[in-house]
């Protein structure tokens, strides 16, 4: 029987904020996998030569020739990374070889099933990979079975970008348990990582597993894709185990400078259903005197002074450096009929009364605001006759697509780079259906 190696898990110690609520999990244990034919034995003289000139192909062949005639997984040890560790419990390790800083990489699985290795899932390195890592080999989600966390990453443009997968054992086959972003019209089986900053197992909600949690989503501040896209924020995503998957939670962003940027958090607060956040979000729009001002007119000048896109290559002058004097009340109107929102979505009728009332009273006299004003009248007379909030929100974003230029200062520009475009997805203004 070939003898079994372990790797050891990598794990950064960051610290992550507890942004996630412990979650009662129910596992699902996979079936006992049968013990599988003979496999092939191990032939000692057999030693593994890398192909002259190998491509992907001759390369997988080679190795799966080799091991299929007796060949011994550690001789491949000159030329690949190699864990050899049993994935589901059949008595029989399966192989795992990869190739990292070199030229060309990529990462194999073999398993033996009815005497034959075979491998698993086909080629599915990221393009451009540079460099692969094993995270971590252990069960952690706790139900019998190792999952193994495989690290893809590949400098684009001296940015790191790249992909993390998880596999596991689910009593019949080896399978991917990410399930990410959507992509055109798949869901992608891996974590896709932009600009990444950090990455770790790490079990932010003191349930005994731990999460898979990235850091980055913008070019460094030294790129000028960085300062084009101000001012995009780090994000944070977590993939966490829910009984079945690693499924994606609702990315997270650094603490906000700019006012327009809580109001989105807000937002994303509320659509996540983590009202106590959005409230005490939608507060600090209305009354944090330290939220920056943000418009199209100081991210030309910004723009301008990185010597990127200056005013000059524009052939115009650059625009006076002064905020709009609407932007905070527009901000702060928005704000509290959110407010209302959230306390009708939350059953909480009498709340909801006293937001909207406090809304009319405290901005019906500013001319600068009546389009949220009227947002929230439409909206609160439709509510209260049909008791639909879908009806309602219908009504509201049909009032608010006349009024780009509220939508615009919600989004924080109209140049669409923000994290939320309610220019072009007014939907997003009012999202029950």
């Amino acid at each position: 029987m070939i003898g079994c190696t372990t790797v050891e898990n990598v794990r950064t110690e960051t610290v992550i904020p507890n942004t996630v609520a412990p979650i009662l999990t129910s596992f699902s244990t996979p079936n006992l996998t049968p013990t599988p034919k003979s496999c092939p034995p191990i032939n000692p003289e057999l030693i593994y030569k890398l192909p002259d000139s190998p491509s992907n192909t001759i390369e997988l062949q080679s190795i799966l020739d080799f091991l299929n005639t007796g060949g011994d997984p550690q001789s491949l040890k000159p030329y690949f990374e190699i864990v050899i560790k049993d994935l589901n419990n059949d008595s029989y390790p399966e192989i795992l070889a990869f190739q990292p800083n070199k030229t060309y990489d990529q990462f194999y699985f073999f398993a033996c099933f009815n005497g034959e290795f075979k491998e698993q899932f086909g080629h599915y390195d990221t393009v451009g990979t540079e460099y692969i890592e094993i995270m971590s080999v252990d069960d952690l989600n706790k139900n019998g079975f190792p999952e193994v966390v495989v690290k893809e990453i590949g400098n684009f443009g001296l940015f790191p970008s790249g992909a993390v997968f998880i596999f596991e054992w689910n009593g019949k086959e080896f399978i991917h348990l990410i399930k990410g972003d959507h992509f055109v019209d798949r869901q992608l089986d891996y974590a896709d990582l932009s600009y990444l900053g950090d990455i770790n197992l790490h079990d932010i909600d003191d349930d005994g597993i731990p999460e898979l949690v990235w850091t980055g989503g913008i070019p460094p501040s030294y790129s000028g894709d960085h300062w084009s896209q101000y001012p995009s924020r780090v994000e944070t995503h977590i993939y966490k185990w829910n009984g079945t998957y690693y499924s994606a939670l609702p990315i997270t962003y650094d603490v906000p400078e700019f006012r327009f940027q809580a109001v989105q958090d807000g937002d994303r607060f509320m659509q996540a259903g983590e009202y106590d956040k959005a409230l005490l979000t939608y507060q600090s729009v209305i009354s944090n005197d330290e939220l920056e001002w943000w418009t199209d007119s100081r991210w030309i000048n910004i723009l301008d002074q990185k010597n990127i896109m200056t005013c000059a290559e524009r052939g115009t002058p650059c625009p006076p450096l002064t905020p709009d004097k609407n932007e905070r009340p527009i901000l702060g109107a928005y704000s509290m009929y959110r407010i209302v929102l959230v306390y009708l979505v939350r059953n909480q009728p009498d709340e909801a009364k006293m937001a909207y009332d406090e809304l009319i009273t405290t901005f019906s006299s500013d001319n600068s605001v009546d389009a949220i004003v009227q947002l929230a009248i439409i909206f609160w007379k439709e509510f209260q006759t049909s008791g639909s909030l879908g009806s309602a929100c219908s009504k509201a974003v049909d009032h608010i697509i006349h009024y780009p230029e509220i939508l615009e200062i919600v989004s924080g520009s109209k140049y669409s780079f923000q994290d939320i475009d309610y220019l072009s997805k007014p939907e997003e203004i009012c999202p029950f259906k």
